[in-house]
């Protein structure tokens, strides 16, 4: 089952179960997912899963943005409920990649690079490939690292 059915299957499972904050937060990344679809299927082809994680990862930044405001202004009723629509849209996405394996991705990205590979091509090729398994500004410190100790 993929990431977007898993959302239509619990968006049903919290409406029988009265969850109101699983309910809102899985609806509003439905809206979000079905958006970003039709945007890309003007594009051509549309890999639904990837495209569901990016919408989750983006929505779920844009709350973990929001969760540092609300400490600032001091509305700990926010951060609580902000902080529990972050723990539902943990469920949808990968998991994380570890750093050896972005090491790994980022040899093979190196290999393909061949000499005096340029930071952000390389980081670019890298994303690529880890198609949304790893935070972007954590590879480029990687790439960076890497680049720095040849």
């Amino acid at each position: 089952m993929g990431i977007s059915q898993q959302i239509e299957h619990d968006v049903a499972e919290a409406m029988k179960a009265k969850d109101a904050v699983q309910l809102s937060t899985l609806r509003l990344i439905r809206a979000a997912i079905k958006n970003a679809e039709i945007e890309q299927r003007a594009k051509g082809e549309v890999d639904m899963d990837q495209l569901a994680i990016t919408v989750v990862k983006r929505h779920m930044k844009q709350t973990q943005e929001a969760v540092e405001e609300f400490k600032k202004g001091n509305r700990e009723d926010l951060v609580a409920a902000a902080q529990a629509e972050i723990a539902i849209m943990q469920k949808y996405l990968p998991a994380e990649l570890s750093d050896d394996e972005v090491n790994a991705i980022i040899s093979e990205a190196l290999i393909a690079a061949g000499d005096a590979p340029h930071t952000g091509k390389l980081t670019g090729d890298v994303m690529k490939r880890i198609a949304g398994r790893a935070d972007g500004t954590r590879v480029r410190n990687l790439v960076e690292l890497r680049l720095k100790n040849m």
